[in-house]
């Protein structure tokens, strides 16, 4: 039998999909004995989804075990990892599930690293609401800071460039600045807004401008405004975050300063000599522009 231990440092250096693939690690456990993880970050599938889980298991059995540890407050008990959805199919087909199990020694931290890494290595991260997609990113983030283990890769995210993109900076393939910018959604933004932005109602690199207005009295008077109809682009919302600096904001100052259309400056004509002495000789300047607007408007008649 390959050595659990081993085999979790695998995990954590890279090596999921490889790691507990022998199966002399595979038990049988009864569903009752399986306690969700309780922070899980990740909404369960929807009926559709689940529907064909469920048909799947039912023809071909359960593919790929899930992995849990020993519930750390209820003795017999486990909580799941990585296989909601799997231990879920496995209770509606009335059957045991197949587990692997962690060894004791895991931290929370490292269960919840688990259980945000395999999630996303299984599940499409942009398939979620934006709020839960900032949600995972900031504490996947907060995590492997936190994690003796992974300030390699908290470096990596450190070092890049603020539109650099590389696999290995996080398991969700973004850059420094969108990685940022979701954390602050989820730190910050207050959950009106967060409401909007999941309806589609308020565009994420809006939402994580607004995010910078600290009174969360100016937040919510933005957020009456998009309730009511109106829209605000990335553009209208650094302008709101700007005025936020000053003064607390109102619905009606929202209102202001978003449908506020910018002057377009005034344009200038210069006739040229050459054309004043041989189109407009001896004319004065009332004289040249009757002329000119009568036949602009001639033009435009034809």
């Amino acid at each position: 039998m390959v050595d659990t231990k081993d085999k979790f440092s695998g995990l954590f250096g890279g090596g999921f999909d490889d790691a507990f693939s022998d199966e002399g690690d595979i038990l049988l456990i009864d569903v009752d004995d399986l306690i969700p993880f309780k922070q899980h970050l990740f909404s369960p599938y929807d009926e559709e989804t689940m529907d064909d889980l469920v048909r799947s298991i039912d023809d071909m059995g359960q593919l790929s075990p899930c992995l849990v540890r020993e519930h750390p407050e209820q003795e017999g008990k486990y909580e799941i990892l990585s296989g909601h959805n799997r231990a879920e199919a496995c209770q509606r087909l009335n059957q045991q599930v197949k587990v692997i199990v962690f060894p004791d020694e895991l931290t929370d931290d490292q269960a919840k690293l688990i259980v945000i890494e395999s999630n996303i290595k299984q599940r499409t991260l942009q398939a979620l609401a934006p709020s839960e997609q900032a949600k995972i990113i900031a504490e996947h983030h907060r995590l492997i800071r936190k994690q003796g283990k992974r300030t390699d890769l908290a470096k990596l995210i450190d070092d890049l460039d603020e539109n650099e993109k590389t696999e290995e900076s996080s398991p969700y393939n973004l850059s420094k600045r969108q990685i940022n910018n979701y954390v602050r959604i989820d730190e910050y933004l207050c959950e009106p807004l967060k409401i909007l932005m999941d309806d589609g109602k308020l565009p994420v690199k809006a939402a994580s401008e607004l995010s910078f207005i600290i009174d969360e009295e100016s937040q919510e008077a933005v957020a009456d405004f998009v309730k009511d109809g109106g829209k605000i682009s990335e553009g209208k919302a650094k302008q709101l975050r700007k005025k936020a600096e000053d003064e607390t904001l109102s619905t009606n100052q929202v209102k202001k300063i978003v449908l506020e259309k910018k002057t377009s400056p005034k344009l200038k004509v210069v006739i040229p000599d050459e054309m004043i002495s041989s189109i407009f000789f001896n004319m004065c300047k009332e004289e040249i522009l009757e002329l000119i607007e009568n036949a602009v408007a001639a033009y435009q008649e034809d």
